[in-house]
C-alpha cells in the first residue's frame, strides 16, 4: 500500500486527533495522535486503503494477530480504522528516536548494540510463538525508548509464515534470500535481518551491500566474515562474531533455527561487560531523542484537560479546532498562554553563511545547496524553540530570517555555523553553535545517493543534538 503524502496535522480521524507529523516513508505516513476517549497519546500510521475487500479483511486480520502479541519489546497495536481513502493503524506511541536516525549520527558502543540485540530477539521470540514473521527487521523499525530500551515496530507486512510471500516484500537490506524468491518464511528470515543489522552496527557496513553504492544488494555470494574490531575500536567477542556470521548465511539451513541461540550468546557476551557501563544505550541515544514541537505539546496537554469530544463521528475527518465551544475556547486559551510564554523572551541567533563544498555533481540530491541547507537547519531549530529569532551574518538592524514580529537585539545571543563537505562517496555535515563563549560542535555523515528525506532526518537529528540541554 502506498504512503499517504497529505499534511493532515490538526485533523481528526474517527476518535483520534492528528497532532504532529513524525515522518513519511515508503510504508506509510506516521503521526503523533491523541485518543480522546482514553486520554493518551498514540502513533497513527496512515496507509492508502486497499480497493479489494479481501485485502482489507486480510489487513484487519493481520493487525489482530499482531495486537495479540504481548511483549515489552513490541510496539502494541491498539486499533485499525478504515476510513476512505485511508487505513489507519493506531499504535502505542514511543517517545524517543528510531535506530536508523541514531546510526546516522553516532557510533554505538558494544554494550548498547548488545542491549538492542537482546530486546529485538525477545520480540522475535514472542512473534515466533504465534507463527508471525515480521519480514522487515531494519533499523528504522527499531525504536529506542526514553528508558533506554528497544522496541520493534511496523509489522505492516507480517504474514503467517506458511503463506507464500510477495517476491521482494520488505525493505532493501532487510530481506533474506528466500524472501526475495517469494518462498514461505519462518523465524530464520527475521534472524537473517537481525544478523545484517548487528553486522552493520558493529562494522558500519552491510554484509551484502556495496559500501560505495548502497543501492546494490547482492546476496548471491558469501558475506565477508565480521571484522575483529567494532567501529568504536573495541574487540568483538569471538562468540558474537561467530553468531553474526551464522545469522547472515544465505541458506536458512545454515542459520540458527530459533531465537534461543541468539539470546544465549548475547547474554553470555553481556556478562563480560563491566557493570559500571550502566545503561549506555540511554546515554548514547538521549541527545537524539525526538523533540515534539511546542504546539504539539500544548495541544496534547489541552486535549488531556478537555477530555473526549462526545459529538465526534467515527470515521469523520474534522479540524482539530472543531470541538465544543467551551472546549474550543479552553484550547485556544491554552495555546495563547503557551505561545505567550514561548515568545516572551526571544533568542537572537546569528546565522553565518553556510559553507558547501561538493566534489562532483550527483553526490547530493538536486535541491541540496547552501540556501536549502540553511533553511532545513533553521526549521529544525525553530521546532525546538519557537522563540529563536534568526539574523543573517552582517545584517542591518531589523533584518531577520524568522517570521516573528520582534526586532533583533543589537548583538546576537548566540551564533550558528553550517558546513557541508562532500567527496565522491561521502558527505560530512558540520554544525557549530557558539553561546556565552562556549562552542558546541555536531557532525553527521551521509553516503552519496541518500534520498532527500534521509537528509532531512539527519539534519533534524543533528540540530536537535546541537541544542540538547
Amino acid at each position: 500500500m502506498a504512503a499517504v503524502a497529505l499534511d493532515l496535522e490538526g485533523d481528526r480521524l474517527g476518535p483520534y486527533r492528528l497532532i504532529q507529523l513524525i515522518r513519511r516513508g515508503g510504508q506509510g505516513t506516521l503521526y503523533l495522535g491523541y485518543d480522546d476517549r482514553l486520554r493518551r497519546r498514540v502513533a497513527i500510521k496512515l496507509l492508502t486503503r486497499p480497493n479489494s475487500r479481501k485485502l482489507r479483511k486480510q489487513l484487519v486480520h493481520e493487525a489482530r494477530t499482531v495486537a495479540s502479541l504481548d511483549n515489552p519489546h513490541l510496539v502494541k497495536i491498539y486499533d485499525v480504522v478504515l476510513v476512505p481513502p485511508y487505513v489507519a493503524l493506531v499504535m502505542e506511541y514511543v517517545p524517543g528516536c528510531d535506530l536508523e536516525q541514531l546510526l546516522a549520527v553516532t557510533t554505538l558502543s558494544q554494550a548498547s548494540i548488545l542491549s538492542i540485540a537482546s530486546d529485538i530477539a525477545s520480540a522475535l521470540a514472542s512473534a515466533r510463538q504465534r507463527g508471525v514473521v515480521h519480514g522487515d527487521v531494519k533499523a528504522a523499525n527499531v525504536l529506542i525508548t526514553r528508558e533506554g530500551r528497544a522496541k520493534l515496530t511496523d509489522f505492516g507486512i507480517s504474514r503467517d509464515g506458511s503463506a507464500k510471500q510477495e517476491v521482494g516484500a520488505g525493505s532493501i537490506g532487510a530481506v533474506s534470500p528466500e524472501q526475495l524468491r517469494g518462498e514461505p518464511l519462518d523465524v530464520r528470515a527475521d534472524l537473517f535481518a537481525l544478523g545484517c543489522l548487528l553486522y552493520r552496527m558493529l562494522s558500519g557496513k552491510h554484509p551484502y551491500m556495496e559500501a560505495d553504492d548502497p543501492a546494490v544488494y547482492q546476496v548471491h555470494g558469501a558475506a565477508s566474515p565480521l571484522q575483529a574490531h567494532a567501529l568504536d575500536g573495541s574487540l568483538i567477542d569471538r562468540d558474537l562474531r561467530q553468531l553474526v556470521d551464522a545469522l547472515v548465511q544465505r541458506s536458512p539451513d545454515q542459520r540458527p533455527g530459533s531465537t534461543q541461540e541468539v539470546r544465549r550468546v548475547v547474554r553470555a557476551v553481556r556478562r563480560n561487560i563491566p557493570m559500571g557501563a550502566g545503561n549506555t544505550l540511554l546515554d548514547e541515544a538521549r541527545p537524539w531523542f525526538r523533540r515534539e514541537t511546542a504546539i504539539a505539546e500544548i495541544a496534547s496537554a489541552a486535549a488531556e484537560g478537555l477530555g473526549g469530544d462526545s459529538h465526534a463521528r467515527s470515521g469523520s475527518l474534522l479540524p482539530l479546532w472543531s470541538i465544543r465551544v467551551a472546549g474550543g475556547v479552553g484550547l485556544l486559551v491554552a495555546l495563547a498562554i503557551g505561545l505567550g510564554v514561548l515568545l516572551s523572551s526571544p533568542t537572537q541567533v546569528q546565522v553565518n553563511e553556510a559553507v558547501v563544498e561538493i566534489a562532483e555533481p550527483g553526490v547530493v540530491p538536486e535541491l541540496v545547496d547552501d540556501v536549502w541547507l540553511q533553511a532545513e537547519v533553521l526549521a529544525a531549530a525553530r521546532a525546538i524553540d519557537m522563540a529563536f529569532i534568526f539574523t543573517p551574518e552582517n545584517s542591518g538592524p531589523g533584518t531577520t530570517l524568522s517570521t516573528a514580529n520582534v526586532a533583533p537585539a543589537k548583538s546576537p545571543d548566540e551564533s550558528i555555523d553550517i558546513s557541508l563537505r562532500c567527496s565522491a562517496h561521502l558527505c560530512v555535515l558540520g554544525l557549530t553553535r557558539e553561546q556565552d563563549q562556549q562552542r558546541r560542535y555536531q557532525q553527521a555523515t551521509l553516503l552519496s545517493g541518500e534520498a532527500l528525506p534521509q537528509w532531512r532526518e539527519v539534519i533534524r537529528g543533528s540540530t536537535e543534538a546541537l541544542y540538547a540541554r
